[in-house]
């Protein structure tokens, strides 16, 4: 099995996440992120997800590269296709903030973001 190396940013966002965290990353593009939490066993769960097929087949075959299978993948936007009870620590690092405040309403969905 080959070892998954993070960016420094990508690392940065890892150690913000609480060990133990059911964590989804919106807008995942490879997974790189879920897929190196589930690998060294910091997180109960994980779910990456994107609104595109291709960015979220990248996903899915990150997954299958380094043997996390575990990875929950899922084509929705925002988080749409996660429930509130799926997740307790939500990244969304693919985007950038003008993006993300522009969207914010699709991006929480049923969710309640205090994003102010």
């Amino acid at each position: 099995m080959r070892h998954l190396e993070l960016s420094p940013r990508l690392r940065l966002l890892a150690g913000w996440v609480r060990p133990g965290a059911r964590v989804a990353d919106v807008g995942t593009d490879h997974a790189y992120l879920p897929v190196w939490l589930v690998l060294h066993g910091r997180v109960s769960s994980a779910i990456a997800s994107d609104l595109r097929e291709g960015p979220l087949a990248r996903a899915r075959e990150t997954g299958r590269t380094y043997g996390a299978e575990s990875v929950d993948f899922r084509l929705c936007g925002g988080l749409s296709g996660i429930r509130p009870d799926e997740a307790d620590t939500i990244v969304i690092a693919g985007m950038g903030g003008e993006k993300v405040e522009s969207r914010q309403g699709s991006l929480c969905g049923e969710w309640h973001c205090d994003c102010d």
